[in-house]
């Protein structure tokens, strides 16, 4: 019952073009496992069907509930773990599984889904992780579901080593991650090279977008390979510039056909990779200014909502990030130890201030609190609250657009992995006015470079 469940959960959706919600085969099936499974008294079913109707709820892209049925076993492994019934045979079935389930709530964050600091049974089974196993295989791309799976998976791991404040389970190779990268880009070329023309068209926009996060987790991976200096930004433009003049071409097909920004179909599986995380982590991260405000002008005119989170949203915290840097800036002065009172410059990253964390303020969704720190952007030193040198804090406004009520992004995670979000994309229309009046006309500029 529970193979035939997932089974039918994937040939529905990508064979079928059906959504899982409107089948009613489907839905029955599943409610079925789950009766029968309630009553099993075998521990390692239960768990088994946890992992099972939590993989088809990702499929359709309900992230939350699937996270509900991992919580449901982890809960049911550390009752069993501390119950006085633990045998030889449970203890093999629990060091077996709970990996499994502590590597999808590691996963979380990337997904958009805040996780609490104390698991059940995490503390105990946490030296079970081994990253590397859980590497994803990038095998032959045939479809361009397999291209988006393989690259998601990819992506988990490099979200998760570039969010620094996030504890040990990222100690993979950063070269096997590059590989799998490099590995990902040869498949998917030799899949798009045999495309015909009219799939090539018909799959423009996954194509691109595949090929534009790509790019950006290429830069992440190579970011978070380093130091926390953004001054590594500054080897990307090349790559920023790129990013950007994809958009371009998008746009100039959305004013030609409004619908294709929104289109879905079976071979699209309703889904993709995106359009605010590359734009927003364009906006805040590149150190050119045309390029980061042409940035800032497509995310004020995209107008999507993409899961957690919306298009203004991104634009609004992007625009107080630009405008922060160019106004408050630390000028600070360095004391030559070579010398009683000379004052030396420090470089320009020195004088930088960056935000580290993001917050939803009074719990509700219409205002964030940025928070910031100054070079280098670490927690070795922490404040009192546990934030690494903290410099200021400051308000955004989010009530301008009348989309704000959507987001519900843990939004700490935004900036520190670059307003990356996996999983599956479904955009749709905000249907607001944000940027079609002057209100802000004049896209803010970061000040020049100092040489």
């Amino acid at each position: 019952m529970l193979l035939a469940t997932s089974s039918l959960s994937e040939s529905v959706l990508f064979e079928s073009g059906v959504p899982i919600d409107k089948n009613i085969v489907y839905q029955s099936h599943y409610t079925k496992a789950i009766q029968e499974t309630a009553s099993s008294p075998r521990i390692e079913t239960v768990l088994l069907a946890c992992l099972l109707f939590s993989c088809c709820e990702f499929m359709q892209g309900s992230i939350a509930a699937g996270l509900r049925h991992i919580y449901s076993g982890l809960n049911i492994i550390h009752e069993w773990s501390i119950s006085n019934n633990e045998t030889k045979e449970s203890t093999l079935i629990i060091e077996t599984l709970t990996p499994i389930f502590l590597a999808y709530i590691d996963k979380a964050p990337t997904y958009g889904i805040g996780v609490g600091d104390s698991l059940p049974c995490g503390a105990r089974f946490a030296s079970l992780m081994t990253p590397n196993a859980e590497l994803p295989f990038v095998g032959r791309i045939d479809k361009i579901r397999r291209a988006h799976f393989a690259l998601d998976g990819i992506g988990h791991h490099i979200a998760r080593k570039a969010d620094w404040r996030r504890g040990g389970l990222d100690t993979f190779s950063y070269e096997k991650v590059e590989l799998l990268l490099a590995d990902w880009q040869i498949e998917f070329d030799n899949f798009e090279s045999q495309l015909t023309d009219i799939r090539r068209e018909r799959l423009y926009t996954s194509i691109q977008l595949l090929r534009i996060a790509h790019t950006m987790l290429s830069m992440m991976l190579r970011a978070s390979a380093g130091s926390a200096d953004e001054s590594i930004y500054q080897d990307f433009e090349k790559q920023f510039a790129w990013i950007v003049g994809q958009f371009d071409h998008l746009a100039l097909a959305w004013a030609k056909y409004p619908s294709r920004k929104f289109i879905s179909g079976r071979e699209d599986i309703e889904y993709h990779f995106g359009y605010i995380a590359p734009l927003f982590f364009t906006a805040t991260k590149c150190r050119n200014v045309q390029i980061r405000t042409a940035a800032l002008w497509h995310l004020r005119h995209l107008k999507t909502v993409e899961n957690n989170w919306t298009s203004c949203t991104a634009y609004e915290i992007a625009s107080k990030i630009v405008e922060i840097e160019d106004s408050r800036s630390i000028s600070k002065l360095s004391i030559s130890p070579n010398s009683d009172s000379c004052e030396t410059p420090l470089s320009y990253e020195e004088q930088l201030i960056r935000p580290i964390e993001a917050l939803l303020s009074d719990n509700t969704p219409l205002q964030a609190t940025l928070v910031y720190t100054s070079y280098p952007y670490t927690c070795d030193t922490q404040s009192s609250d546990g934030l690494p040198g903290l410099a200021l804090r400051e308000n955004v406004d989010l009530k301008q657009c009348p989309a704000a009520s959507t987001v519900y992004w843990p939004l700490n995670s935004v900036l520190r992995i670059g307003g990356y979000q996996s999983g599956l994309i479904k955009p749709i229309p905000t249907s607001c006015t944000c940027g079609s009046l002057s209100q802000k006309n004049e896209l803010l500029l970061l000040r020049p470079k100092a040489s």
